[in-house]
């Protein structure tokens, strides 16, 4: 994890790529299959940005990134329901079978 004076901190995690999480449902919170488990041939690495101010910037990335498909779907997500403002997610690569 890496800290950063605006964002908080900036680091990588593990979750399976599925539509399952992202907007108001963090990937802990969908429950213990969004976690990646040996075997899992859907597991990838992701890097999360914290507290970022807003959503209009948001908006902006899920349109560019994934052509506005939503905060649960495809490479970006954003989480919205936390404490601190936004989680901004980026799936950096997939790992396949663990």
């Amino acid at each position: 994890m890496l800290d950063h004076p605006e964002y908080l901190d900036i680091h990588f995690f593990q979750a399976l790529k599925t539509e399952n999480w992202g907007d108001t449902t963090t990937w802990t919170s969908a429950g213990a299959g969004e976690v990646c488990s040996v075997g899992d041939d859907n597991c990838s690495v992701w890097i999360q940005f914290t507290k970022v101010p807003g959503l209009a910037i948001a908006e902006s990335l899920d349109e560019k990134l994934d052509g506005g498909d939503g905060y649960s779907k495809g490479n970006f997500r954003v989480i919205t329901n936390q404490t601190s403002p936004n989680y901004y997610i980026y799936h950096v690569a997939s790992i396949g079978n663990l």
